[in-house]
């Protein structure tokens, strides 16, 4: 006696299978290629009105930049319109030298010669220049420190200090850098 297997209906229920399974992946391959492809095609829409966007902006920026600079005398209006900004600024800040110039001579020997003098908004004085000697520089110091005591306001000039002295050796003068603390009453004009 002998048994026979029919094996045919199960090799043609793996192949059905297999097809189901064909057509499954397939159709969310076709899905997916859909969606990026509408994906892709609305960046390109988005890129494309972008560029038409930013051209119309930039030639609308083109047309008004010819007009503004086709307005004649705009540049010196605005440069007037800052310099009347900064006016009251500057006028507030502006150092007086009417006491000041006066000051500082009237302590100078007659043997020092004084090359530059600055003052900064702290109201620190610098004062470099050449003397003859450094005992020269030493009258110019100690006149500096004594400037002013006598007056009702007090002095002129306080922490007076010698910042530097060295002597050049081809000319035989002492060159000087001192520094004094100003008082405010004789830069600002109200002392």
């Amino acid at each position: 006696m002998s048994i026979a297997i029919n094996l045919l209906p199960d090799v043609r229920l793996a192949r059905i299978r297999a097809q189901h399974m064909r057509h499954l992946i397939t159709g969310i391959a076709v899905a997916v290629w859909i969606v990026v492809g509408i994906v892709v095609g609305g960046l390109l829409i988005a890129i494309g009105s972008q560029k038409l966007l930013i051209s119309n902006v930039n030639s609308q920026i083109a047309s008004d930049t010819s007009q503004i600079e086709g307005v004649s005398g705009l540049s010196n209006a605005l440069t007037s319109q800052q310099i009347l900004i900064n006016l009251p600024t500057l006028y507030a800040s502006r150092t007086y030298y009417s006491k000041f110039m006066p000051a500082i001579t009237a302590a100078m020997p007659p043997t020092v010669n004084v090359s530059s003098v600055a003052t900064s908004s702290l109201h620190v004085l610098t004062i470099s220049g050449t003397g003859t000697s450094a005992y020269a520089v030493d009258q110019f110091y100690e006149a500096l420190k004594a400037s002013g005591t006598s007056s009702a306001s007090g002095a002129n000039f306080s922490a007076v200090t010698i910042s530097s002295v060295s002597k050049d050796p081809t000319t035989g003068q002492d060159s000087f850098s001192l520094t004094a603390t100003v008082s405010p009453g004789v830069t600002s004009g109200r002392n």
